[in-house]
């Protein structure tokens, strides 16, 4: 920033004819004109430029502009980061107001510079330019690496030292290879290298789309499903080529004719339950691929429904042994009615000596299609009357009944309901809210079992005699 100063002439025209012009001449005034250095860059290297003023006095509202870049402020410098070659040439005003102490002396001074970029020395290259985020990502498929060679192609790893833009999106270790995030997250990071060559520093910024092929919400059956695949950046072109594999298989097949970034699958039904999808994208190079996260279909019946309901095998708990040495009941336990169910408290330990136990867990699952899902609801179930193995009435019905319970989080008992051998509706379940990602509920359940006293069975022990 330099100063000038002069006395300033201003000629005002005569106004009518006969009036002569008058000259009006101002008093000696110091102005100041910009001072910006012009700069030079190799491409990929920063630029920056500095506001120069006289001892004493500051710039500030700052308004840069050049290179396609504005930057507002009190800052008097202003870097362009990774310049190009087509910045070659890019005039760079700053236009500021000046101060000396807290008394603005000058407004909207202004300075201006040239940008000058030289091709580098040095070229990076990154492959892939895409990798995937999270959990469940094919082995190396969230991994790229950097590279970067001098003007012979020899290899400048070694004199290189690699950061990545956003460490939240990707890390990047000492030998330029960058890993992306395991959390999900997605976006664009650069890998950026630093490399002394032929006693300067360089830098090269390779850009790489970190991608997760997202997970489609429950789908209704009639419903189609969408994917979306991650777009190369502008100027470059991927192909791609959607597979799919049944439910828990590995064994991936192409799906004929889907070679788009979107693929929307035919009407669905409930054999596309548990169906996986993933996506192969093909580099600019045409033979490095990517493989994306495979994303497994939700495929539930319209509405409320019930998917799956739970089967039990009843024995007898032994005292002192696991529940896994259980063993079937004796046919004088019967006749006595020791598993009469006198006792719902869980509390007590006698309640595995009244009552039969399920020798495993089942699952109750169901499906809410329904805005909102997991509205309003109840689960009822009826038991017809308990027969023994040979088909035979324990006792008529109404005498055996069957009690449900589940552990909640806290590790306390729940009990659903308890369900009489009468074709009686007893409800075990009421709002269970459902899964927001699945719209299904699948709740593993126990169950316990008293049938009171079996003269079916005392009559069978008098015809054995």
């Amino acid at each position: 920033m330099g100063t000038t100063s002069g006395a300033f002439s201003v000629t005002v025209p005569a106004t009518s004819a006969g009036t002569a012009a008058k000259t009006y001449t101002t008093d000696t005034k110091t102005l100041y004109i910009g001072d910006i250095a012009d700069q030079s860059a190799f491409v990929g290297n920063d630029a920056t430029f500095t506001v120069q003023l006289p001892d004493g006095l500051t710039a500030k509202n700052v308004r840069w502009k050049g290179a396609g870049l504005t930057q507002n402020g009190d800052s008097s410098s202003f870097t362009i980061p990774s310049v190009t070659m087509a910045m070659f040439g890019a005039q760079i005003t700053a236009t500021m107001d000046v101060y000396q102490g807290d008394t603005m002396i000058q407004k909207d001074a202004t300075g201006t510079a040239t940008l000058t970029t030289i091709d580098s020395l040095v070229k990076g290259a990154v492959t892939p330019q895409l990798v995937f985020s999270g959990s469940n990502v094919p082995n190396g498929m969230n991994q790229a690496q950097g590279k970067v060679t001098g003007m012979s192609g020899e290899d400048l790893g070694a004199q290189t030292t690699w950061s990545s833009s956003d460490p939240s999106l990707a890390s990047v270790d000492a030998n330029g290879k960058l890993t992306a995030n395991t959390t999900g997250k997605t976006g664009m990071v650069n890998l950026i290298g630093n490399t002394l060559y032929v006693t300067k520093q360089f830098k090269t910024t390779q850009p790489v789309t970190v991608a997760r092929l997202a997970q489609p919400s429950p789908l209704a059956v009639g419903s189609t499903a969408t994917l979306t695949a991650p777009n190369a950046p502008s100027g470059t072109k991927w192909t791609y080529q959607w597979q799919t594999a049944a439910a828990g298989s590995t064994n991936w097949t192409d799906v004929g004719g889907a070679t788009g970034a979107t693929y929307t699958t035919p009407s669905l039904t409930m054999d596309n339950d548990k169906q996986q999808y993933r996506v192969v994208v093909t580099m600019a190079d045409g033979t490095t691929k990517v493989t994306s996260n495979p994303v497994t279909l939700t495929v539930n019946a319209g509405g409320l429904a019930l998917r799956e309901v739970p089967s039990f095998n009843f024995r007898v708990a032994q005292d002192g042994k696991p529940l896994d040495e259980m063993t079937d009941p004796t046919v004088q336990s019967l006749i006595n009615g020791d598993f009469d169910g006198s006792t719902t408290d869980f509390t007590n330990p006698d309640i595995f000596n009244k009552w039969m136990l399920s020798d495993s867990d089942g699952n109750i699952g169901l499906s809410d299609t329904r805005s909102p899902a997991g509205q309003d609801y109840q689960l009822s179930v009826a038991m017809t009357p308990f027969k023994t193995a040979a088909g035979q009435l324990s006792a008529g019905g109404g005498t055996a009944k069957v009690l449900l319970y589940w552990i909640d989080s806290s590790g306390n008992p729940v009990i659903g309901g308890t369900i009489p051998d009468n074709n009686t509706d007893t409800t075990v379940m009421s709002n269970q809210p459902v899964n927001s990602t699945t719209g299904r509920l699948d709740q593993q359940v126990s169950a316990l079992l008293s049938v009171g006293k079996s003269p079916r069975a005392w009559w069978a022990t008098i015809q054995a005699q």
